[in-house]
């Protein structure tokens, strides 16, 4: 029997709605988005990925602003090394502020962001888990 074992992958999982709109209500589109990208973890559990107990959830914020908490300590955490893989909705615009955060000849550490329907393609191309390179 052939069996890989795949290294452990700590995955943040951001999350982001661009007015306070909706909330406050007890289940949110933050709420649904973090559910979501939870279960694709889970399902990847074979691969060796687990959630970062952290929230990065950053409600009442524009993708155009780069000023959003949850992003600052997310960005804070990948430098610290805390995070191999950052999880988000397909719309958060996390992708651009990470690689325009990061120096690609001095960055210690740049985590892929994925989201699921990107993660699948690549998968699906690759024939195999794409963040193992």
């Amino acid at each position: 029997m052939n069996s890989t074992i795949f290294s452990k992958k700590r995955c943040a999982i951001y999350t982001r709605k661009s007015t306070e709109e909706g909330l406050e209500q007890e289940y949110n589109s933050l709420d649904a988005q973090r559910d979501a990208a939870m279960a694709f973890i889970v399902s990847q559990k074979h691969e060796g990925w687990i959630a970062c107990e952290d929230r990065y959830d950053d409600g009442g914020f524009s993708g155009g602003n780069m000023e959003r908490p949850a992003l600052k300590r997310l960005m804070a955490d990948i430098q610290a090394r805390r995070i191999d893989v950052i999880k988000m909705c397909a719309d958060c615009r996390v992708e651009a502020v990470v690689n325009e955060g990061f120096d690609p000849h001095g960055a210690p550490h740049r985590p892929p962001v994925m989201s699921t329907e990107d993660y699948l393609r690549a998968r699906d191309t690759k024939k195999g888990d794409p963040l193992e390179s």
